[in-house]
C-alpha cells in the first residue's frame, strides 16, 4: 500500500503539482522539454535513417540504435533522478539510463522532423489523472502519435523490438510530457503476431558451453 502526501499552504491550496498540466509546466521550467542537437555528427547512422520515407521506419532506426550504443548506466547525480542529460552528452559517453535513452530519442528524432515525447510511466502504483507527483512514476519510454494512431516504445527494454512496450508496463499509467497536450493515458501495444526469438552461442570446439536463450515477444504473458 502507499500514501501520496499533498502538501497545502494556510488556506488549504495544494502545493504539490497534482495535475498533469501542472507538473508537466514545472518538469518544463527544471529541465527543458524541447531536446536539441547541437551536432549530430556522433549519430553514425543518420545519413541511412534519412533515407528512410516512412516516419516509423525512421523512428525504428532510431530505437535501435539508441538501445543497441547507448549502455545502460544509473546515474544519480544531484538532479539527474529527474531530469535527464543533455542528448550530446549521452551522445559523447555512450551512456545513460531509461530518461537518458528516451530523450535522446527525443533530439535524434527532431533531426529529421518528428516530434516524438517523453512517456513517464508507473509501473506499480497506478495514479489516477489528479494524483501527478515524481514520486509516483518509475520507468521512462517515448511516444509518438500520428494519423495511423498512438505509439509507445521502449528504448531501453534489451528484448522488445519497436513498438512492443515490455510487458510489465501495459496497462500501466503513462504521463506524456508534452507542453502542448499534457495528459496521462494508459500505456498499449498494437496486436501484432506474436514472435519467438531464439539465439544459440556455442564454438565447435566447445559444445560443453554452448547455451541457447529464447525469448517470447510480442504476447501480454511473454
Amino acid at each position: 500500500h502507499g500514501i501520496i502526501v499533498l502538501e497545502v499552504d494556510s488556506s488549504g491550496k495544494l502545493l504539490t503539482p497534482t495535475t498533469a498540466a501542472t507538473f508537466v509546466d514545472w518538469y518544463r521550467k527544471h529541465g527543458g522539454l524541447e531536446p536539441h542537437l547541437n551536432s549530430a555528427g556522433h549519430f553514425s547512422t543518420a545519413d541511412t535513417i534519412g533515407r528512410h520515407a516512412n516516419p516509423r521506419t525512421q523512428l525504428a532506426a532510431i530505437h535501435d540504435w539508441v538501445r543497441t550504443h547507448i549502455r545502460y548506466i544509473a546515474d544519480m547525480r544531484r538532479g539527474h533522478s529527474l531530469f535527464p542529460h543533455r542528448p550530446e552528452e549521452v551522445l559523447q559517453t555512450r551512456y545513460g539510463d531509461c530518461k537518458d535513452r528516451a530523450y535522446l530519442v527525443c533530439a535524434l528524432a527532431q533531426e529529421y522532423g518528428l516530434t516524438v515525447r517523453m512517456g513517464i510511466v508507473a509501473s506499480t502504483f497506478r495514479p489516477t489523472p489528479d494524483q501527478v507527483h515524481p514520486m509516483n512514476y518509475d520507468h521512462v519510454i517515448c511516444y509518438y502519435s500520428d494519423s495511423s494512431g498512438e505509439l509507445f516504445f521502449d528504448p531501453t527494454a534489451q528484448y522488445n523490438a519497436f513498438e512492443d512496450p515490455p510487458t510489465v508496463i501495459l496497462d500501466h499509467p503513462a504521463l506524456i510530457i508534452d507542453p502542448d497536450a499534457p495528459r496521462q493515458v494508459m500505456v498499449t501495444s498494437p496486436d501484432t503476431e506474436v514472435e519467438l526469438y531464439v539465439r544459440f552461442d556455442a564454438h565447435i570446439d566447445s559444445l560443453r558451453s554452448a547455451r541457447a536463450e529464447s525469448v517470447l515477444r510480442k504476447d501480454r504473458l511473454s
